[in-house]
């Protein structure tokens, strides 16, 4: 299912602006909730969910004997696409 999202979210983070930060957002979840937020919300959830896919992987990684992804983000290019 992460997949099926995947180009949707790199098109909002490579897109971001900081205009965005303080723009509400709403939308209706499969369960008929109503969330409502800012973008500038939405963008930490990313971040904050990417970090957390790190961590699974360094656990996992070393529950079978692997070394641990590193969760350093520098160095990994991520900002070279965005600086103009």
């Amino acid at each position: 299912m992460d997949a099926d999202f995947r180009s949707e979210v790199e098109s909002f983070v490579k897109n971001w602006d900081d205009s965005m930060e303080k723009q509400l957002f709403s939308d209706t979840m499969p369960d008929g909730r109503m969330v409502t937020g800012t973008w500038g919300e939405v963008i930490r959830h990313i971040i904050a969910h990417e970090i957390h896919h790190i961590g699974q992987l360094s656990i996992w990684a070393r529950e079978i004997g692997k070394k641990p992804v590193s969760a350093n983000f520098i160095g990994r290019g991520l900002a070279s696409q965005t600086i103009k």
